[in-house]
């Protein structure tokens, strides 16, 4: 015999009888966009992997991009931050 499920001799309610399985087109629409979304950010990973150097090697002498810390002496200049509001300039 097929009985409804009790607790405390009430009987439960059955919310997904009918409905099991199925998914709504919100859903459906959902998923879309996410995979939509994975495509964009794949494109704009790939986009910026181009132009990653193929090696992290230091710059030799004749190359240096900017002087170091110590050849100017202004670390916070030297290092690209600004410096913290509350402190002296130079």
């Amino acid at each position: 015999m097929n009985l409804p499920p009790t607790f405390g001799g009430q009987p439960l309610v059955v919310l997904a009888a009918d409905d099991a399985g199925r998914g709504s087109p919100i859903g459906l629409f959902v998923v879309l966009v996410l995979c939509i979304a994975v495509y964009f950010l794949w494109k704009s990973m790939n986009r910026h992997l181009k132009r990653v150097p193929p090696s992290f090697d230091p710059p030799t002498s004749e190359g240096k991009a900017r002087p170091e810390a110590s050849e100017t002496g202004d670390q916070a200049e030297a290092s690209g931050r600004p410096t913290p509001p509350g402190e002296p300039q130079d």
